[in-house]
């Protein structure tokens, strides 16, 4: 008989969690924001438009904001090409691509309720006199959800603007998303996280469990010292501090990245945990088990993850297994410890040393 592999993999928003860091092309993946005007930008040329079930309909711009300054002024170019979405769920997005003018248009079918994200994704990066690559930033409205570029509208937001226009412009900088935990929990959504440098605030953005899941996420633009004095430039390390704590365990250094790419990571504070994901071998012709999936230093059980579909792919939203050092929960995490595993029940083959990080594994049942 052979196995039969169902996934227990734990994305960041979109995508499978990293482990170790890892360098992904910028155009496509969920990246960065940026620090900008606080106010949403009302579309000069929308007006409310009854469509879709529940009545509404959001229009606007991508607009080239030439001089950076938020403003989104007459005569500044509009981008065509761009993707722009309006999130109703992790597995329900409308989607419209903008025109020859930078225009879109979105049927919205769904209430938005106290918010949902809207985001949007380049067809291209830009580049600079010498061809290399550069990226994106938004620069207005701020962007208020943890994906590249977007905002977090509300129904009364739709209703009173009628529409959004976002602003955009070429950049030096480096790109980071990701998960951030503090104290071995999701950092609190609608904390900050900042980016320093030489102790001068690089870059800032908000962290957010968007769908109540259990994992926070982050998208993070840290800008170049062209961009910012005292910013980055090779050499210069990158720590990273948020409303709740101050620099973390986590560095990067700036020169491993360029501005086109972008870096995965989760960041850390406090107490030091060790957090699994990956997947679990079934038998084929057996039935999957029934239950939680539970992570166990000797007989203390350390967490457990439930409500999973075992017909399907599964943990794939929520939070890794997080198993403590001991000394935030008794029994659990130390040097030299061993952590197993049991899936519905049914222990696992596999037995691992408790390591702080992130881990992947395969769990196979006997």
């Amino acid at each position: 008989m052979t196995p039969r592999l169902l996934r227990l993999v734990v994305p960041l928003l979109a995508g499978v969690i990293v482990l170790a860091v890892v360098v992904q092309r910028w155009v496509g993946e969920d990246i960065a924001p940026r620090e900008a005007p606080a106010s949403p930008v009302a579309s000069a040329s929308a007006t409310p438009t009854v469509v879709g079930s529940a009545g509404l309909a959001l229009q606007g711009r991508v607009i080239h904001d030439v001089n950076g300054n938020g403003a989104l002024e007459p005569g500044e170019p509009g981008q065509p090409g761009w993707s722009v979405c309006l999130q109703a769920s992790l597995d329900n997005a409308t989607c419209a691509k903008t025109d020859s003018s930078g225009s879109y248009f979105l049927g919205i079918g769904f209430r938005l309720g106290t918010g949902k994200p809207v985001h949007f994704m380049p067809p291209a990066l830009p580049v600079d006199g010498t061809g290399r690559p550069l990226g994106w930033v938004q620069t207005a409205p701020e962007v208020t959800v943890p994906y590249p570029y977007g905002f977090l509208l509300t129904e009364d937001d739709l209703r009173r603007m009628g529409g959004l226009d976002f602003g955009v412009r070429p950049a030096e900088a480096v790109q980071f998303t990701g998960s951030a935990w503090a104290d071995a929990a999701p950092l609190p959504s609608g904390m900050r996280i900042q980016a320093e440098i030489n102790g001068t605030v690089c870059g800032e953005a908000v962290a957010r469990d968007l769908w109540g899941l259990g994992r926070t996420t982050f998208a993070l633009t840290v800008f170049s010292a062209a961009e910012r004095p005292g910013c980055g430039k090779d050499g210069d390390a990158i720590y990273f501090a948020a409303d709740c704590c101050k620099q973390g365990d986590t560095r990067m250094a700036w020169h491993t990245v360029s501005g086109a790419e972008v870096e995965r990571l989760n960041l850390t504070w406090g107490v030091v945990f060790a957090a699994y994901s990956g997947r679990v071998g079934l038998t084929e012709g057996r039935e999957p088990p029934q239950g939680p999936v539970q992570a166990y230093v000797g007989n203390t059980l350390c967490d457990e993850l439930r409500g999973l579909d075992f017909g399907s792919d599964f943990g794939t939203v929520s939070k890794p297994l997080i198993v403590p050092s001991a000394g935030l929960k008794a029994g659990c995490g130390w040097a030299g410890e061993v952590v197993t595993f049991t899936v519905g029940g049914i222990q696992a083959n596999e037995r691992v040393p408790w390591t702080p990080g992130f881990h992947e594994l395969t769990l196979t049942l006997p």
